[in-house]
């Protein structure tokens, strides 16, 4: 007998859009207004609901399945639209369809199928109470209640809620290297049921921790695929708040880089292990075995990427940052051409609830991690079982041939070895980290470097250093010349603007042009070393003559009173004669007979000899000449002498007078004159006597 038959019987009609199907064993009935309400025996696949409405319900239901049911039919009474129809029975097993293929067994269920066909919308609700075995690892098995109500629309469209009930006392078992790292606690459970395209996941969740670091995971779970009929771990998935590298990986039971002078944190990493290759749903390829996907920061600049963990084997990590500009001036990029490495913003251990949750998984836009074609970091053991990681990609500074690196990465940044031909020379290999691009580099100048006034001009015998600076924001050098074995900072040239080695290297003579003041100030406090930088070749004078040194000399700031050693250098190594220095100082320096008689003075010269150079090249007056010697320090009697032999003044009244007025002292000319005799003994007498020359 049908359910209609059976209604017709108690003069009551099934209200239209109900399912018919056919009853046997029908017994208790049970009126309470407009509802009635029986057992009877129910072959549970006969129960055809009519689609669209309700036609994704058939699915569903168990097939070649009679169950003892209760049944409750409401025709609405006096508001037809309160009709409806209540069946609920218990059978063996439900199907829920995981798509390609395959379906969810539930277990011992309890199902109440409940249907509203005359109501505004029209609505079905199927109710399941099941039990779900789940096989973790070592072949764990928990027990877990389901909870599910699924709702169909008008159209069609089925949406499930499930609850899923995790008996787990003992805790669960894990991979051996998450069993390693990883305490866990709460375990709870989710199951998410999609119709529209069909599948289902189950998952397993719990509170974790990263065992002795006292760092808490996050959004742990274990997503099962269906196998056959019931869930099996298919990848698991949890994240962590930033995680210091050398301890995680020592958790893992591998060498960390603590002796490598490399260190660096994973930062808001995402590890899930895969029991096979699988897409992960934020786009991510999981590959067999245990991974971590994050940031990692190495010399100053972000690289993304993952890292393969083998227990107490290896470790395997590729990173890729973005493309590397520094004021365009050096690049760091790939070599060859690397895709951008994009991720959806969705949580790997995320279970879908409903189509829309599908959905917006599916739909969830990807988001750039790192830009295409930058360096990679590369992390890994050694086959001696040593840590270390390296940085490749395709280098290039300014306008040299960019350049394949393979560089060890360590604690002061990596190191890149240009070849600047025969432009320059590398002095100190160029170091690339946090601080930017820095190295230093050497040359000689190619043509001389004028310097002012009377100095000269450095020439190509000088070596040019340069440390070399390139931030992100500024290019500039710190300039040195190594002066005579004297290095002399010449300052920093701001090179902005500069393209190439060459234009580098014109600003930077340009900058020693422009601020020549280190270079004088160091050849002032060394007057010697000036003229031997000339001696040496690494400066041009202006004009190689005694004139033309002492016009340098003057020129860097030398006073009279500092030549000695400069002249001593001269006439000694230079093979200057004293009387061209004489005529160089009245020229250059414009000094005065006394002066220049004390600078031969300090060559060694006597008086006859300062006497000679003062009439023949110098043409001072005789009357001049006593002052000179004063000055000198010359004795009454040598100077007497010296006026006598080369000016010829014989005349001891005319001497005394001349000496007496270039600053001798009464008495000196008295004892000088008294021994040496004759004439010049009387006229002492009458010098001593009467201070008035004209009395003598």
């Amino acid at each position: 007998m049908n359910l209609s038959q059976y209604l017709e019987t108690l003069k009551v009609s099934l209200p239209s859009g109900y399912p018919d199907f056919a009853l046997s064993n029908i017994h208790n009935p049970t009126t309470n207004g407009s509802s009635l309400t029986f057992d009877a025996d129910v072959t549970v696949s006969n129960i055809h609901f009519p689609a669209p409405l309700f036609g994704v319900l058939n699915d569903m239901l168990p097939k070649d399945c009679t169950a003892p049911s209760t049944i409750t039919v409401n025709t609405g009474g006096v508001k037809p639209t309160d009709a409806f129809l209540l069946v609920s029975f218990k059978t063996d097993k439900v199907n829920l369809n995981a798509g390609s293929g395959l379906s969810l067994t539930l277990n011992n269920p309890t199902v109440n199928l409940s249907v509203s066909p005359l109501s505004s919308p029209p609505s079905a609700k199927f109710q399941v109470l099941a039990t779900l075995p789940v096989t973790l690892f070592n072949n764990q098995t928990l027990p877990a209640n389901v909870n599910m109500a699924v709702s169909v629309s008008p159209s069609g469209m089925a949406s499930a809620e499930a609850g899923l009930d995790i008996n787990a006392p003992q805790g669960i078992d894990l991979p051996p290297i998450l069993d390693d790292i990883l305490t866990l606690k709460n375990i709870g459970g989710e199951l998410g049921v999609i119709f529209d395209p069909p599948g289902c996941l189950v998952g397993i969740t719990a509170e974790g921790a990263l065992k002795g670091m006292n760092m808490p995971t996050s959004s742990f779970t274990i997503v099962c695929d269906v196998e056959g009929d019931v869930p099996v771990p298919l990848y698991i998935s949890f994240g962590a708040s930033s995680v210091d590298f050398n301890n995680f990986i020592q958790l893992c039971g591998l060498p960390g880089l603590v002796n490598t002078g490399l260190g660096f944190e994973l930062e808001n990493p995402s590890f899930t292990w895969c029991q096979k290759s699988v897409t992960l749903p934020n786009g991510q390829p999981g590959k067999p075995g245990f991974s971590v996907e994050s940031y990692v920061s190495i010399i100053g600049y972000k690289f993304f990427g993952d890292m393969q963990i083998v227990k107490g084997k290896s470790y395997s990590g590729k990173y890729q940052a973005d493309p590397i500009n520094i004021a365009e001036v050096f690049s760091l990029t790939s070599d060859g051409d690397i895709p951008a490495i994009q991720r959806k913003q969705v949580p790997n251990g995320a279970i879908p609830k409903s189509a829309e949750d599908n959905k917006s998984t599916e739909n969830a836009p990807m988001q750039t991690m790192v830009s295409a074609n930058g360096p990679s970091f590369d992390i890994s053991l050694s086959t001696q079982n040593i840590p270390q990681g390296t940085i490749n990609g395709k280098a290039q500074f300014l306008d040299l041939p960019a350049q394949s690196i393979n560089a060890k990465v360590g604690e002061e940044g990596i190191t890149i070895d240009f070849d600047f031909g025969t432009l320059a020379q590398v002095d100190t290999a160029f170091t690339l980290n946090s601080n930017g691009l820095r190295g230093a580099i050497s040359f000689e100048p190619k043509s001389p470097i004028p310097m002012p006034k009377e100095i000269g001009d450095l020439t190509s015998a000088n070596k040019i250093s340069a440390q070399i600076t390139c931030m992100q924001y500024s290019f500039e050098a710190g300039i040195h010349i190594v002066f005579l074995g004297e290095d002399i900072d010449m300052g920093v040239a701001v090179l902005n603007g500069s393209t190439s080695v060459e234009s580098v290297i014109q600003a930077i003579i340009q900058y020693i042009i422009d601020n020549p003041m280190p270079l004088i100030m160091a050849l002032m406090n060394n007057p010697v070393g000036y003229l031997k930088a000339i001696t040496s070749k690494l400066i041009t004078p202006v004009e190689n003559t005694a004139e033309g040194l002492l016009n340098g000399l003057n020129s860097i700031g030398v006073p009279s009173a500092g030549l000695k050693a400069s002249l001593q250098y001269m006439e000694g190594t230079m093979g200057y004669s004293a009387d061209v220095i004489a005529k160089g100082l009245q020229t250059s320096y414009q000094m005065d007979p006394s002066n220049i008689g004390i600078a031969l003075g300090q060559l060694g010269l006597n008086a006859n000899q300062v006497a000679t150079i003062m009439l023949n090249d110098l043409k001072v007056p005789f009357m001049a000449v006593p002052a000179v010697f004063n000055a000198m320090h010359i004795g009454v009697k040598d100077a007497t002498t010296a006026l006598e032999d080369v000016y010829h003044i014989g005349d001891p009244k005319e001497l005394g007078i001349l000496l007496q007025t270039g600053g001798y002292a009464k008495d000196d000319i008295v004892s000088a004159f008294k021994e040496i005799g004759g004439d010049f003994a009387s006229v002492a007498e009458k010098v001593w006597n009467d201070a008035d020359p004209k009395n003598w």
